[in-house]
């Protein structure tokens, strides 16, 4: 999953990450949620 599929998750949910890099841990949880 590439970094403007993670911005327009986050995006919906209103939340800021231009200057957040997630890290395996986080990818798997966010795509653990879709």
């Amino acid at each position: 999953m590439g970094q403007d599929a993670i911005k327009a998750i986050f995006g919906v949910n209103g939340l800021m990450v231009s200057d957040w890099l997630p890290t395996d841990q986080d990818i798997a949880a966010i795509t653990a949620a879709l």
